[in-house]
């Protein structure tokens, strides 16, 4: 994404017995947590600076983690 740009993340668990959020620590930004069948989203400003940031699945943060790379 470009640098300073507004992102929405909208996520739908399909994940029967789990629940889900979608986070970035780095700008403060989280939704709910969300169980089965149910959708959640997040809308934040990504950091004015180039680079990768993380974002993360609090309840499942060891392995459901990825980046976002910002230009």
């Amino acid at each position: 994404v470009k640098a300073g740009e507004r992102v929405r993340i909208v996520l739908r668990n399909e994940d029967r017995g789990m629940t889900h959020d979608f986070a970035v620590p780095v700008v403060a930004a989280a939704m709910n947590v969300i169980a089965w069948d149910e959708s959640g989203e997040v809308t934040f400003d990504v950091p004015d600076t180039p680079g990768t940031y993380e974002y993360v699945c609090r309840p499942h943060s060891l392995m459901m983690r990825g980046t976002i790379r910002v230009y």
